[in-house]
């Protein structure tokens, strides 16, 4: 028999087959991980590496076992918010509501009639579930406070939480955007902490009994400008040493002695940002522009391209795009709604390599216009505010230079193409 998580592993396999539509898994090419991997960093900005899937599928030796937190990812990305909670396609218990709606159906054998009325008095007199009713939790009764001991990364974060005396079953802490991952604490405890490894906004929640009751905004912002990178087979990102890029005339390329140390230490993904000390530039109303050239792709991946997200304190505007031909691989991420390059036509996102192209990001209201080389577009969706804006990342699996990386509002122009911190 397998063990739970085993049956987990298939359960899910199976889901994500039938949303992707792809055929079945086990037919699957390398490539078809490659786009999974982008898919997922997409719908739940957790970034599974291909090395770890194919393992997770069982398409490489040794220990195919993954992770709790691979497994929670993959349920987000089939929209559960825990491993634990996925059902089992194997067996599924019926539910309270399917047992109670036994007891009311007649039965023609002798004593059913009797019988269902027997587990239907059981259940409702505490041998099941209670029907006394718990109080609703008050959430202003309840103080949630969060503290961080340093500044830049990494940094431990100090959550203070104090329920008022109201009892609950379960009480968890979610650290970031990522709805698996929680920590369960104790209802008995004050305090709890945790320790970020990256930059960013992360939208802590405190949750009683499945219910979040209070909520931080928590802004770790980076060092200036920083480069991250991350190899083949790692789930987390490593901040690059700075021997390895340089900033020369407000311009950003990687240094000679990179492309060996990428083959050496098999980098996948590189990651650019800078997120500013404290968010200056407008929720409403601002553009980005970026001056990059784009390395022609490796032979083998043809269509890695470059992905841009612009980080607001309650949400991201992501673009994926790249060289010309490849925009069925293309895709935006707008604040909650995702258009892909399957289903839309994203070739006004594409660019040619090895020559310096413009691109800007233009909001106005509820309306976004983004130019890419010359291509310009006025996107006519109901884009929701996602707060003041706090920087930009860049992440790619090919080699790129920039010029220019800056916003500019109704106050003037932040310079992120900065090693220190950067300031109007």
């Amino acid at each position: 028999m397998q063990s739970s998580r085993s049956r987990v592993v298939n359960t899910l396999i199976s889901r994500i087959e039938v949303k992707l539509g792809w055929g079945r898994s086990t037919e699957w090419s390398s490539r078809d991980f490659e786009k999974l991997s982008l898919l997922i960093l997409e719908e739940t900005g957790e970034r599974l590496s291909v090395s770890t899937l194919k393992r997770t599928w069982g398409r490489t030796t040794g220990d195919n076992q993954p992770s709790v937190t691979t497994l929670n990812i993959l349920a987000q990305f089939v929209g559960y918010d825990h491993w634990r909670t996925v059902p089992l396609e194997e067996e599924e218990a019926p539910t309270k509501r399917q047992i109670i709606g036994l007891s009311r159906i007649p039965l023609l054998l002798g004593g059913g009639i009797i019988f269902c009325l027997i587990i239907g008095v059981l259940l409702g007199s505490g041998f099941g579930v209670s029907e006394i009713p718990k109080p609703d939790i008050d959430p202003d009764q309840i103080e949630f406070s969060v503290s961080k001991v340093a500044y830049g990364i990494p940094n431990t974060v100090v959550f203070r939480y104090d329920l008022g005396g109201q009892q609950v079953d379960t009480l968890e802490l979610q650290q970031s955007w990522d709805d698996s991952r929680r920590k369960v604490l104790s209802i008995t405890d004050s305090l709890v902490t945790a320790t970020y490894l990256s930059p960013g906004y992360f939208n802590a929640k405190l949750i009683a009994d499945g219910r979040v009751v209070k909520r931080y905004n928590l802004y770790l912002p980076s060092e200036g400008f920083q480069v991250y990178a991350l190899a083949d087979g790692q789930d987390e990102f490593y901040r690059l040493p700075g021997e390895y890029w340089h900033i020369d005339d407000n311009r950003f390329d990687f240094s000679p002695s990179y492309f060996a140390y990428r083959e050496e230490a098999s980098v996948v993904y590189t990651e650019l940002l800078n997120l500013l000390p404290s968010p200056p530039v407008s929720r409403d109303t601002f553009s980005f522009m970026a001056r990059i050239k784009l390395s022609k792709a490796r032979v083998e991946s043809p269509c890695h391209g470059i992905g841009i997200a612009i980080v607001g304190s309650e949400d991201v505007y992501r673009f994926q795009s790249g060289q010309l031909g490849c925009s069925g691989y293309f895709s935006m991420y707008l604040g909650g709604e995702v258009v892909n390059g399957e289903t839309e036509d994203l070739s006004y996102l594409a660019f040619p390599a090895d020559v310096w192209v413009d691109i800007s990001i233009q909001k106005r209201g509820k309306q976004l216009v983004v130019n890419y080389h010359d291509q310009r577009r006025t996107l006519s969706h109901e884009l929701p505010d996602i707060g003041k804006i706090g920087g930009v990342r860049l992440y790619t699996q090919d080699h790129i230079s920039l010029r220019v990386l800056r916003f500019e509002d109704s106050s003037g122009i932040v310079d992120l193409l900065k090693r220190s911190r950067a300031v109007r």
